[in-house]
This record gives C-alpha cells, sequence and structure tokens, in this order.
C-alpha cells in the first residue's frame, strides 16, 4: 500500500518519518522527513546486476569504491548505502538501500536565511517521489545493459 503525506519544513530536527512509501518497477522508494530537510531511498533487489557495485563499498577503504563511482545520479549525489532503513517507531526495513538528502545550498532547510538567494527550494513529496522513480529507472537501464 503506497504512503504519501506532504513535506512541511520544521525548525527543529525530528527523528524521521515517512512521507512517501511505494514501489515502482519492482523496486521499493521511501521519501522522509527529517523536520528541517527531506532524504529518499530506494531499495536495490539482491538480484539487480548494479547491486554488485556496492558490494566493493568498504568505509574503511575509500579506495575501492566511493559514493560518487556509484553509477546512479541523483540530487546532490549519493549519501547513503546501508543493509537497512530506519523508518517511523524504529522499525527496521532490511534490504540494499541508497539513498540522497535534500540539505544542500539551494536547498531549504528548516529555518530562514539572511541571503534570500540561497537555501530556497522547498521540495515537495511528488518531486521527491519523481527522483526516486528517475533513481529506479537509471537501476532497471543499467539492470538491461549488464544482461
Amino acid at each position: 500500500m503506497d504512503t504519501f503525506k506532504e513535506m512541511v519544513y520544521q525548525k527543529d530536527r525530528c527523528d524521521g518519518f515517512v512521507l512517501a512509501d511505494g514501489i515502482y518497477k519492482d523496486h521499493r522508494y521511501i521519501v522522509k522527513s527529517f523536520g528541517t530537510h527531506p532524504t529518499a531511498y530506494v531499495q536495490l533487489n539482491d538480484d539487480d546486476p548494479i547491486y554488485i557495485e556496492p558490494l566493493k563499498f568498504n568505509h574503511n577503504d575509500p579506495e575501492e569504491v566511493t559514493y560518487g563511482s556509484f553509477p546512479i545520479e541523483c540530487h546532490g549525489g549519493l549519501t547513503y548505502y546501508e543493509c537497512q532503513l530506519r523508518v517511523d517507531n524504529n522499525d527496521i526495513l532490511p534490504g540494499h538501500w541508497v539513498g540522497w538528502d535534500y540539505a544542500h545550498c539551494e536547498d531549504y532547510y528548516g529555518y530562514d536565511y539572511d541571503n534570500p538567494y540561497y537555501h530556497t527550494k522547498k521540495w515537495t513529496t511528488k518531486e521527491m517521489v519523481n527522483e526516486c522513480k528517475n533513481v529506479i529507472d537509471q537501476v532497471v537501464e543499467y539492470n538491461e545493459k549488464e544482461e
């Protein structure tokens, strides 16, 4: 069942809660709010050829694979690769998750800044779901090339 709530920015950061949860092209996506900013995640399936890339990822050896070398483009680049994702009520979803945040210089970050030209983009949940679908399209395209 799909979940959809609109992003409402807050001045204070919170533990995080799900705004959107759905399936697109056999891949699950989740958009979360941390109050001050949102984040987005896509689950890689065990049989995705693209999954081979993050298997090489090693936090202790940045020479092996970095977030930047992962063959996916998204807003600000990937900043999350873990074998689980914490969601509402501290429930943990197992699986191979990649993610990114919306807390960069052009993104609104929950409170007003003095300079009106920075930190102004307030992302809607719909825009972030579309970004998740774009990432999933890239995963599927990569998979098809590798088959």
